[in-house]
């Protein structure tokens, strides 16, 4: 909770050291692919499979010089990710497996202090870094849960293992965190319509920082995105 606490104390700083004055205008949408991972555990019983998933988004931006001469970019959009999780843990005597599909939709608040221009200004970089918010979270599997136990109807007693099947169907917030960041790169070709108008096809680069999923699953998988976008962008 610290930690969530000091990005978004760091975030506001940034965002108050920029000029207020927009001098460029950008909507944009676009849509790629999201997929989950992580390094595994040493434990030789966890074992994790991850599929990759759709995703879209679509936002604004907001581009303008601060005080001290360099542009900086705002920017907010919609985001929806998907992807399946496949999870194995346990020990001597029992186990546990998680199989479903998940899909978190929220709000992304992005900073981009750095932006350059290349190749005669039509090589657009921007790097920066987002903020999520989720708004809306599914989980959609089930979990299947063994162990082992004896059988007393019989002599001497018999070990028997015992499988316990449920299904999981829910919207409910237990199963993802309330904030996530992500480091991202926007790599764009820039075409100009006069003096006032942008178009710019893009790719979006986003690498997760933050795990997606709590405590309540036996992982903690972070994600990385890829998205093609086409900016519009007005200069003012």
């Amino acid at each position: 909770m610290m930690a969530i606490k000091l990005r978004l104390v760091l975030f506001s700083i940034l965002l108050l050291q920029c000029s207020l004055r927009a001098q460029q205008l950008e909507v944009f949408a676009g849509g790629g692919v999201n997929h989950f991972y992580d390094r595994g555990y040493d434990d030789g019983h966890y074992l994790s499979e991850y599929k990759a998933g759709p995703t879209i988004g679509a936002g604004v931006g907001l581009f303008g010089k601060t005080g001290l001469g360099f542009v900086v970019g705002f920017t907010m959009k919609y985001l929806e990710i998907n992807g399946e999780i496949d999870l194995q843990g346990g020990g001597l005597g029992f186990g546990t497996n998680l199989q479903a599909q998940t899909k978190i939709r929220s709000l992304e608040f992005g900073l981009f202090p750095l932006n350059l221009r290349l190749l005669k200004e039509k090589l657009e970089l921007q790097l920066g870094l987002e903020i999520g918010i989720p708004f809306d979270t599914q989980i959609k599997g089930e979990t299947n849960d063994w162990y082992l136990d004896q059988d007393l109807s019989t002599m001497p007693p018999k070990i028997v293992t015992v499988n316990v099947t449920n299904t999981i169907s829910t919207n409910s917030k237990e199963y993802f965190t309330d904030m996530s960041s992500t480091a991202c790169l926007r790599a764009g070709y820039v075409l100009r319509r006069g003096q006032k108008f942008e178009f710019i096809p893009r790719l979006y680069f986003g690498y997760g920082l933050g795990k997606k999923f709590t405590d309540k699953i036996d992982s903690k998988p972070k994600n990385f995105v890829f998205l093609a976008e086409l900016g519009v962008r007005r200069n003012f």
